[in-house]
């Protein structure tokens, strides 16, 4: 059910006004990238997360100069936490979500937002990477980006940035966004560590929020793992090493992001909040080693039943592959 927004009661937004102040504090900003489809997106994203989290939402959306934006009243009904519009020198404060005006861009520097002219420029618009960017150079681990429902490809590059600098980025399940393209972008660009619903990337926040709370490592299991971390890495063998015990599939060769992102799947199936509490749930489960073994394979078997395809393989595709092929070198 949606919850009433009480900021009318009280409103928290403090503000700055000429100083450009830049802020080492640990507070995780949330930057939501939506466009065409978005609203219903961030709807769903701001409805199942409680009212606390410690995080910052900041909310960009693509609105023109003479557009009369209705984000605020619209998410204030779906959400616990105040919604505000984004004015100049706004510090940003936990458990509250700022939303952009029309006909600007948004940038941010420490824990303070900065109203940016909106150029007047024919083509893509890229307001959502200008913020993004600014995210990941202003806070750098402690940045979180979301890309939710858009057309075009705005929010790709700037959720790259937030990647690199240490932060933690998400794009919206296409299957689940009314319109794919900026979410597709930021896939096909690798820029996203976590393809999910908005309702999937609300859970994660939700996880990553107690996990932080609780002085636990917040981030991820596939970047805990692409980091080397050395637990991680032991627990993922063991989870292996389980799998092989009970199907005797080994898939300690598979490509590590692709393992993991199954691995997360099935801890929230399972309800396991860690690799540690998931391992030790995988002992005392074969149910759940078998579900992890079937959700880690592609069942895609039409394209072997196709004779046509097969034939086509046969005769055009492999003699090219091994025409030039070193002797041993695999085949991809």
């Amino acid at each position: 059910m949606p919850r009433k927004n009480q900021a009318t009661k009280k409103n928290h937004t403090s503000t700055t006004k000429g100083r450009n102040i830049s802020s080492e504090s640990s507070l995780s900003i949330v930057g939501v990238g939506a466009s065409a489809g978005g609203m219903e997106a961030l709807q769903q994203l701001f409805s199942p997360l409680p009212a606390k989290t410690n995080f910052a939402f900041v909310v960009i959306q693509h609105l023109g100069p003479n557009q009369k934006s209705h984000s605020v009243d619209i998410l204030s009904r779906s959400t616990g936490m105040p919604v505000h519009e984004a004015k100049e020198g706004t510090r940003v404060l936990p458990n509250q979500i700022y939303v952009i005006p029309p006909g600007s861009d948004l940038s941010i520097s420490g824990d303070i937002l900065h109203l940016l002219p909106h150029p007047k420029v024919k083509g893509l618009q890229k307001t959502i990477d200008v913020f993004f960017e600014a995210l990941a150079k202003s806070k750098k681990k402690q940045a979180i980006g979301i890309v939710l429902s858009g057309t075009g490809s705005d929010g790709s590059l700037g959720l790259s940035a937030v990647r690199a600098g240490g932060g933690i980025t998400f794009a919206q399940d296409p299957e689940s966004s009314k319109f794919s393209g900026m979410p597709n972008s930021a896939i096909k660009l690798g820029a996203a560590d976590f393809v999910l619903s908005p309702d999937g990337i609300a859970e994660e926040l939700e996880r990553m929020s107690k996990r932080i709370k609780a002085g636990v490592d917040a981030k991820p299991l596939e970047l805990q793992v692409q980091s080397a971390d050395r637990k991680s890495n032991d627990l993922l063998q063991k989870i292996f090493f389980l799998v092989k015990s009970h199907t005797h599939i080994d898939f300690s060769s598979y490509k590590v992001s692709t393992v993991s992102r199954r691995i997360q799947r099935q801890m929230r199936e399972q309800k396991q909040d860690s690799i540690e509490s998931y391992t030790t749930h995988l002992q005392s489960h074969p149910d759940a080693v078998k579900a992890l073994c079937e959700d880690i394979f592609i069942h895609v078997t039409e394209f072997f039943r196709d004779p046509n395809t097969l034939q086509t393989l046969k005769l055009s595709v492999f003699p090219r592959l091994l025409k030039n092929r070193v002797p041993g070198a695999p085949i991809r």
